[in-house]
């Protein structure tokens, strides 16, 4: 591939990404499901949009089986910051 040269001890040069996305804009439902999981993970926007500051879940952290994952990132917003 143009522009991404393989090292000399390499034989070839190739990338992917971890995880796959997919977006449902009319229902406002965001999809996502790192390579190792078989289902998605779903994520309801009109929830998500009413945060006050973004956040963030590590891939590692979703599990193998299909999740409404709003609910625990909502959870992780609303919760008490460590002192």
């Amino acid at each position: 591939m143009k522009g991404l040269a393989a090292e000399k001890s390499e034989s070839y040069a190739t990338e992917f990404t971890c995880w796959t996305s997919l977006a449902d804009l009319d229902r406002k439902l965001f999809f996502i499901r790192d390579y190792r999981a078989m289902s998605f993970s779903q994520f309801d926007l009109k929830k998500l949009v009413a945060l006050k500051a973004p956040i963030t879940l590590p891939l590692a952290k979703f599990e193998q089986d299909a999740v409404e994952a709003t609910d625990r990132q909502m959870a992780i917003a609303t919760r008490a910051p460590a002192s």
